[in-house]
């Protein structure tokens, strides 16, 4: 999870954009502005990075990286895991289709199996799925008001999803039983006598962008935060003016 935590202090900016002297200076001259400024610029960053990280998804990868592809065969497996669970009204799994082989009159029946299933069909054609797919829409964003601190990525924790996460963090393997290989062959996917692991490779969310991005957030908070206080001046101005205008012409 990403955590931005509003400005105390100006810090050098690299790219000039902001003076921290001007910034330094305005929260201080304009106590009244400040908090509110900064609360604004970290709820606004937050937004942003939200959308960030929910795109890295959909591409397939944060980062600026593309994580390693799904193996071919893991919607075939998800179903034959997920039919399998107790409760569950279609238990088997149609991962094939029945035709014919031979000379007319001595043809014989066999089953064809679907090597290759990412996702499910749609106008004619096989919608790839990238990792991680459908935790694209458990992305949010969440404020703390006492810390002024913001808090993006999977901000309800749940167990399940904190393991898994970890997990693909770091990669893993999984050492292969007998009773799984008798699986994959039942299913279609028979394994050879020398795969003895399967290997999970290393896909990271969180992390990798945040350290793209970190450098940006940076520069986003100070150049926001100014710009709210010199709206706020501008808007408390234009105020005055009008209900001078409105006192002079009903006074």
């Amino acid at each position: 999870m990403i955590e931005i935590t509003t400005i105390t202090k100006a810090s050098i900016n690299g790219r000039g954009k902001v003076n921290p002297d001007d910034l330094y200076l305005l929260l201080k001259t304009f106590p009244s502005y400040a908090d509110r400024a900064k609360t604004s610029a970290v709820k606004s960053e937050m937004f942003r990075m939200s959308g960030v990280l929910k795109e890295g998804i959909g591409d397939g990868g944060t980062g600026g990286k593309k994580w390693p592809k799904l193996n071919p065969h893991t919607r075939v497996l998800n179903q034959t895991r997920t039919r399998g669970r107790i409760g569950s009204r279609n238990k088997n799994i149609k991962n094939f289709k029945i035709k014919w082989r031979g000379e007319k009159g001595k043809k014989q029946k066999y089953k064809e199996y679907q090597q290759v299933i990412l996702g499910s069909r749609g106008g004619g054609k096989t919608i790839v799925r990238h990792p991680f797919a459908r935790l694209k829409g458990l992305i949010r964003y969440k404020y703390n008001k006492s810390t002024g601190t913001g808090y993006i990525g999977f901000v309800k924790k749940h167990r399940a999803l904190s393991g898994i996460l970890d997990k693909q963090k770091a990669g893993y393997t999984t050492k292969v039983t007998p009773k799984m290989r008798k699986f994959f062959f039942a299913i279609g996917f028979p394994l050879k006598k020398s795969t003895t692991l399967l290997r999970t490779p290393q896909r990271s969310i969180i992390g990798p962008e945040y350290r793209r991005q970190e450098p940006q957030i940076l520069e986003n908070l100070q150049q926001k935060t100014v710009d709210n206080i010199m709206r706020y001046i501008s808007g408390t101005k234009k105020a005055r003016i009008k209900k001078h205008k409105i006192t002079q012409t009903f006074g």
